[in-house]
């Protein structure tokens, strides 16, 4: 492939260097080398043709850097919900700023790395609730690992019916009470002991060390007493 004459690493330096927008777009569209096209693709400002190359170009790399350079927040909302090819949607959704999209992103993206992506730029703290109390199993992990909202970990700690994403909840919150509780009545022997090793009352460990129906739990409480009195 020949850019003015040039092999296909020198077209693409010399369209680093190109500034004339028309000229850019003129490469973009029609040059045969593809990394030719990408490197015009990334000095390119009009989003309308950005748009056209994410689209529409045959090569896989010319296509993410259109994505990577546009700004149109309605055609990576598009690309991230709608392109069969992973890296666009990631890369999509990693430009992404509407919380709505990008829970829905979360919840129905086949990839994990597409999903993930999208949890990632997910800040807004009712959105993180509402996905934790609507999502499978291995997304409402991920999502309590991002919440901080104290009384929005004690709600997921009370009600969420899997063991393991309440285990993960426990690690989130300090509340010495609220993790009493759980101790003390959680159905899972598991829950418990996550909640055992947050507690540092030795009459309240001695206690759930005593009573408890799960040997496990038991021996979880006297290893957190042991522990607390060698100062650790």
């Amino acid at each position: 492939a020949r850019f003015h004459g040039r092999s296909t690493k020198s077209g693409a330096a010399a369209a680093n260097h190109l500034a004339d927008e028309d000229v850019l777009i003129a490469v973009a569209l029609s040059d045969k080398s593809g990394d030719v096209r990408g490197a015009a693709v990334r000095r390119i400002k009009n989003d309308e043709t950005l748009a056209l190359i994410a689209r529409k170009d045959a090569q896989a790399s010319v296509r993410l850097a259109a994505v990577e350079t546009m700004s149109e927040q309605a055609v990576l909302e598009e690309l991230a919900t709608g392109d069969a090819d992973v890296k666009i949607r990631v890369a999509a959704v990693r430009k992404l700023v509407d919380q709505s999209v990008l829970a829905t992103v979360v919840r129905s993206d086949r990839s994990s790395e597409v999903r993930d992506a999208a949890l990632e730029r997910i800040t807004d703290a009712a959105m993180l609730a509402d996905l934790v109390s609507n999502a499978k199993e291995g997304i409402r992990a991920q999502v309590v690992r991002k919440m901080t909202n104290a009384q929005a970990l004690a709600n997921v700690i009370r009600t969420d019916p899997s063991p393991a994403v309440r285990c993960i909840a426990i690690e989130q919150v300090r509340d010495t009470e609220l993790c009493e509780e759980i101790a003390r009545n959680d159905k899972s022997p598991d829950v418990r002991r996550a909640a055992v090793g947050k507690l540092s009352d030795s009459k309240i460990l001695g206690d759930i060390s005593e009573k408890d129906a799960d040997p496990s739990v038991c021996a979880a409480a006297t290893e957190r007493i042991r522990l607390l009195k060698e100062g650790q």
